[in-house]
């Protein structure tokens, strides 16, 4: 229910904090920090909580975003950071096809959209896509959220990532089912006239967005961690593409930290 989001703070985020990790030297301070602040979430005792109120509540996504930077490798995790690149892309491949589901996590300069795309060839088909501005001391502020599904054009190959268009002649809605990570649910109203009511742009429905993405986001890694499963993703930093494999173990944690693997890279 949007009507309880409250993007400067509400009880959904006073209940997620028990499961931010604190010890990371990369978002130090995180208990004490604003809900807008990124921090690392413990995915084994926040997917494995028996606590109902818990159970309930999702992390921003800023907090996604730097839980599955911090399960793949120092040097994927700097390039989002690092205020020099100038585009930054993570992506992972769901199905093994062209058109296949793809979860994305895209930062320009200090704008950063994520979401959930097919790839048509002549657009990009969204389910999921938010939108976020990070502010000069690193708070995410939600500027997007999409009521239902859009696109994005390709021209000569190239996706048009600026570009995003409401699909209005998009009817089939794709589910998100916490029992399979590849299914994900459009949260808009199922009546029209209330559907008609919101806007893209209004703050509760943002907060809410991002946060139904976000938990979408961790649980399709943790699934795969819990069923022991491989995990790769590429990411991108200003052209240069990388594969990398995320892991269960987190960067930027414990006192002696070794250098990534060849094997991680490719």
């Amino acid at each position: 229910n949007t009507y309880y989001c409250d993007p400067q703070g509400d009880l959904v985020d006073e209940v997620i904090k028990q499961v931010f990790l604190a010890e990371s030297r990369v978002f130090p301070g995180q208990m004490m920090s604003s809900p807008r602040h990124m921090h690392v979430v413990d995915l084994e005792a926040y997917f494995g909580t028996e606590d109902v109120l818990l159970q309930e509540a999702k992390p921003r996504l800023c907090d996604a975003v730097a839980t599955i930077l911090s399960h793949t490798s120092h040097q994927c995790l700097e390039a989002f950071l690092d205020p020099t690149i100038k585009e930054f892309a993570y992506r992972r491949e769901l199905d093994r096809n062209k058109a296949g589901l793809i979860l994305i996590i895209r930062r320009k300069g200090n704008e950063v959209f994520a979401g959930a795309y097919r790839n048509f060839g002549f657009t990009l088909q969204w389910s999921l896509y938010v939108k976020s501005l990070i502010n000069a001391i690193g708070q995410w502020h939600e500027v997007y959220a999409a009521l239902k599904p859009g696109m994005t054009p390709i021209v000569n190959g190239v996706p048009q990532w600026d570009a995003f268009e409401l699909d209005d002649v998009h009817s089939e809605t794709e589910r998100l089912n916490d029992g399979s990570p590849r299914k994900i649910e459009l949260s808009s109203p199922k009546k029209k006239s209330a559907h008609d009511n919101l806007s893209p742009t209004d703050p509760k429905f943002m907060l809410y967005q991002s946060r139904l993405l976000a938990k979408y986001l961790l649980w399709d890694i943790w699934v795969r961690f819990d069923g022991l499963c491989e995990c790769r993703a590429t990411w991108e930093a200003d052209g240069e593409v990388r594969d990398v494999r995320v892991k269960r173990a987190l960067v930027g944690f414990g006192d002696i930290e070794l250098e990534e693997s060849t094997a991680d890279m490719i």
